[in-house]
């Protein structure tokens, strides 16, 4: 897990990665009130997302083994929890075609808190939950963007 201001993504990963995402944050007009999904250069795509937080216990957390997890907090604070699979128990199998596996709320894990124009990037080994909240239900709008592994390389 990494996490930053955006302006700093290029620190951690290769320009044909970070091109198209700073690109698409520039060059994109985000319709705040429908969830989209955008095709963007390299396999990568985002899905922008408008909705409420929450609170995270009690919720599953999910890991990916297709792509990294990068979340682009557009506007509202969010919490993030992540940990590792050690010891986790599944909840949903692992679906290819979702590229999604759950697990039922772990007993312990870590918290990050995004704010405007930070992210914070997920790897195959770090179970997370998103859309948790400080205190309070809020409304939160971010971006999520799905980057291939075999981009790493």
């Amino acid at each position: 897990m990494i996490s930053g201001d955006i302006e700093d993504l290029h620190l951690h990963l290769r320009a044909e990665i970070v091109q198209p995402i700073l690109g698409f944050l520039q060059n994109t007009t985000i319709d705040p009130l429908q969830t989209e999904k955008y095709t963007l250069p390299q396999g990568i795509f985002a899905i922008a997302i408008k909705t409420n937080s929450r609170s995270l216990k009690g919720q599953q957390f999910e890991a990916h083994r297709k792509h990294l997890d990068l979340h682009y907090l557009v506007s509202g604070k969010e919490v993030l929890g992540f940990t590792s699979d050690f010891g986790l128990e599944i909840s949903k199998p692992y679906a290819s075609e979702e590229d999604c596996l759950l697990y039922h709320h772990p007993p312990h894990y870590s918290k990050i808190i995004l704010s405007e124009r930070q992210f914070v990037l997920f790897y195959p080994e770090d179970v997370h939950c998103a859309k948790g909240n400080l205190h309070d239900e809020t409304i939160i709008t971010k971006i999520v963007f799905k980057i291939p592994i075999p981009l790493l390389k």
